[in-house]
């Protein structure tokens, strides 16, 4: 299994015309340096990506990558300690209003989805306007008593060892359909790098959040959910549930599953993701 020791972020620190030439998906790029790209033509539009539990910038590398050398503006959000939603959309609102961005592409991977789906709850509060939302490796349910058991397990095994030992070997076999060590460093990296506080912070959001089904029933905008066919944690079943659910809203849906897949699309499936993105943004009307 991965060794999790990775090399200290502060030793990571490259320019952010890096962010943008780096071509490698498991590639290494601070994540402070490719949290925001403000490039294209309208600086009133921008793709805004919303990461799952202990990911930051990194896990969106290839895609921020791939925008930004098409001149589309980027953001990605940095949830820092908040330990429930509406501090994580607090987070948003605040990251969306000093960047000055009002019409969104909404790109959302796992736990960053229970963000949008209750940023939907709420969106007649922000002055901000959602254009289309993609789902990547996301589920519309609440949680169980059975998960948040497993979860402060988790947690106790995190505290006896590391972040990153928890990650490398509890969640890694379950994230990677192929295991990729590339891949498996970034994970790793992001976990210890966010740290064991974030974590904790993370974990009320998932014990907290609530079903989610009836904003899909109620979208207002284009929608793509985007799936691994060996996806285990969010596997394809529920994704065809939440399809059917969102089909209800007479909006344009689709789902996409892709092959060889597990969790982490952004990672493993890089190139698929990057096309989808590019194809929905620059056709966006």
């Amino acid at each position: 299994m991965l060794n999790s020791k990775t090399q200290p972020s502060s030793s990571r620190q490259d320019s952010l015309d890096l962010a943008c030439e780096a071509t490698s998906s498991s590639s290494v790029v601070p994540s402070s340096n490719i949290a925001s790209h403000s490039l294209g033509k309208s600086r009133r539009s921008a793709a805004v990506f919303l990461p799952g539990t202990l990911c930051d910038a990194q896990v969106f590398a290839p895609q921020i990558q791939a925008l930004c050398a098409n001149s589309i503006n980027t953001l990605v959000v940095d949830f820092g300690q908040a330990n429930t939603l509406q501090k994580m959309l607090d987070a948003l609102e605040l990251q969306l209003k000093n960047s000055g961005y009002l019409h969104i592409t909404l790109v959302a991977f796992s736990m960053g989805a229970m963000v949008a789906f209750e940023l939907l709850r709420q969106s007649k509060k922000y002055v901000f306007s959602i254009e289309q939302l993609i789902l990547i490796s996301s589920n519309a349910l609440s949680d169980s008593p059975q998960k948040a058991k497993m979860r402060q397990q988790h947690l106790a095994i995190a505290r006896n060892t590391s972040i990153g030992s928890l990650v490398a070997n509890t969640y890694m076999p379950n994230y990677l359909y192929k295991q990729h060590i590339g891949h498996q460093h970034i994970i790793v990296g992001m976990a210890e790098s966010l740290g064991i506080n974030v974590f904790v912070n993370q974990l009320a959001v998932l014990a907290q959040r609530p079903d989610s089904s009836a904003q899909l029933k109620a979208l207002r905008m284009r929608c793509c959910i985007v799936a691994g066919r060996q996806d285990v944690l969010c596997p394809v079943d529920e994704q065809l549930r939440m399809l059917e659910a969102a089909k209800l809203s007479h909006q344009a849906v689709e789902l996409v599953i892709l092959e060889e897949c597990g969790h982490f699309a952004s990672l493993e499936q890089a190139q698929h993701i990057n096309q989808l993105l590019l194809s929905r943004i620059s056709t966006q009307p």
